[in-house]
């Protein structure tokens, strides 16, 4: 090992005829410019040089710091192109001559780094990968970005970038926003600076925010909002104002990829950032008549197909302000959230030309509370269709076709109206009428089960159906004492016969087989 006693010009000489170099040191980028400078201070050489000379005295500290000659310890620079000044004598011809070794120094630790990268593997090239790209010279940018070009595997483009973030130079910054455009290196950088602490970040996030990728934009966003939600909220609703208002077609892969699992402040300073660009839209969105600009409607629709519960505020933000926009009302069907009932709820009961559309959605809302709003809107139109508007007869077409949709669980919860403390006329009839083959078996299942006042409800809805399994629970209802006068009849009204009032008659009747004609 070289003593560190020994002359800088002589430390030179041995890098440059130096071989394979030993374990890179773990804090070789840390103590790179400051033991580089502290170099030629001791060494009596007045520089006044910006960057060149910085860089390439950084350059020969690199190879040092590779070779573990220790170096002496000295704060890193700040900037690396500050200006260092030392008051001495002037030194011209040592100085030049200096200098020429450095800058010949830093060419070679460009290759010396690229060579290492390429033929060592692990912890090894990855902190080549990193020195190099901490070099600050143009050779140094250009080599680590040809590197990024060959696709190298994850940890040498990992090592690489955090080099590049660790400047804060403008070459560097140039670079970053180079690969911010590939997805691959995007994606890298987001991700590195999303465990980065503190404000330093947000200048590249927001210029990964620029990135025509749809996933380094979406991840820009969702690293940005722990930082400043206000700014990711901003650039939120700014790239759906400009996708939306193209084709749209990226909008949802991006509004997904930033929602689904981002913070709840992050998601909040969404919805507000969507009320004040509504309240501040020249069109004038709030109330108005007018159609919805076409990048609202794409908005609406890409929170639906989201299909995650952190999608529920920036939409109930766009149905708050603008009003029952159809895409939104169509966008909480698709969501499939329970806060949206309420809303839909009062669009339903409106009866208006948006009545139909808050019906399918909410069909399309799992469990029970959305289907007892729908079944509520039923309830309140049992008219004639013939007297019923345009509007409210496609609202009941609607809430029925909603109601069919889900079978199983409309039947249940029509018979257990009817087995509760409230049935109702409208329910039995809805049972009827949306589920004619269904009614029969399901009068028959709950008729001794339900309250003795709602039987003779029951038995009028079965001679209204009228088929032969109806009448067959008819005569059945005359095994009860109380049931009996009424349900004969009823009986006899639709056969145009009488029995008698002992069911055994009416079963024999019923067992011809010429009674299905007769009936």
């Amino acid at each position: 090992m070289t003593s560190p006693s020994r002359g800088f010009d002589r430390d030179v000489d041995d890098l440059l005829a130096a071989g394979a170099p030993p374990p890179i040191s773990e804090d070789a980028i840390d103590r790179l410019s400051g033991s580089a400078l502290q170099r030629l201070r001791r060494r009596r050489v007045r520089i006044r040089a910006a960057r060149g000379v910085a860089v390439a005295a950084a350059a020969a500290g690199l190879i040092l710091a590779i070779l573990h000659i220790p170096p002496h310890p000295a704060p890193p620079m700040d900037r690396p192109d500050e200006v260092v000044v030392v008051d001495v004598p002037p030194q011209p011809v040592a100085t030049q001559s200096t200098l020429h070794r450095l800058r010949r120094a830093a060419a070679d630790a460009v290759a010396l780094l690229v060579r290492e990268i390429r033929s060592a593997d692990g912890d090894r090239a990855e902190a080549a990968a990193r020195l190099l790209a901490s070099l600050g010279t143009s050779a140094g940018d250009a080599a680590a970005a040809d590197l990024v070009d060959e696709r190298p595997n994850e940890s040498i483009l990992r090592a690489i970038l955090r080099g590049f973030l660790s400047r804060s130079d403008l070459s560097a910054e140039r670079r970053i926003r180079d690969l911010l455009a590939s997805d691959r290196a995007g994606a890298e950088i987001v991700a590195l600076l999303e465990s980065s602490p503190g404000t330093r970040a947000i200048p590249v996030l927001l210029a990964a925010t620029r990135s025509d990728s749809v996933s380094v934009k979406a991840q820009a966003v969702r690293a940005l909002a722990s930082r400043s939600p206000s700014k990711a909220a901003a650039v939120f609703v700014w790239t759906a104002m400009v996708w939306g208002a193209e084709d749209g077609q990226d909008l949802a892969g991006f509004v997904a990829d930033t929602l689904v699992g981002s913070d709840p402040r992050a998601i909040q300073a969404i919805a507000s950032e969507i009320r004040r660009a509504i309240r501040t839209s020249p069109s004038g969105l709030r109330g108005a008549t007018a159609p919805a600009p076409t990048w609202l409607d794409a908005l609406a629709a890409s929170l639906g197909t989201c299909g995650a519960e952190e999608a529920w505020p920036p939409l109930s933000a766009i149905l708050e302000e603008v009003g029952p926009l159809p895409s939104a009302i169509e966008a909480c069907g698709e969501l499939g959230d329970v806060r949206a009932i309420p809303i839909l709820e009062r669009y339903l009961l409106a009866f208006n030309p948006t009545s139909a559309a808050a019906a399918r959605a909410l069909g399309r809302i799992r469990g029970r509370r959305a289907l007892d709003v729908l079944l509520a809107g039923l309830r309140m139109m049992r008219f004639p269709p013939g007297k019923l508007p345009s509007d409210i007869r496609a609202t009941r077409d609607a809430i029925a076709g909603a109601l069919l949709g889900r079978r199983e669980e409309t039947i249940a919860a029509l018979c257990e109206n009817l087995l509760g403390s409230r049935a109702a006329p409208q329910d039995l009839a809805a049972l009827i009428d949306l589920f004619p083959e269904d009614a029969v078996p399901e009068i028959a299942r709950i008729l001794f089960e339900v309250r003795r006042d709602v039987r003779p409800l029951l038995l009028r809805g079965l001679a209204d159906v009228g088929t032969r399994e109806a009448i067959a629970v008819l005569v059945r209802a005359m095994e009860d004492p109380r049931l009996a006068p009424m349900a004969r009849t009823h009986l006899v009204r639709l056969t145009a016969r009488d029995f008698g009032p002992r069911p055994e008659s009416w079963r024999r009747w019923l067992k011809d087989p010429g009674t299905s004609e007769k009936v």
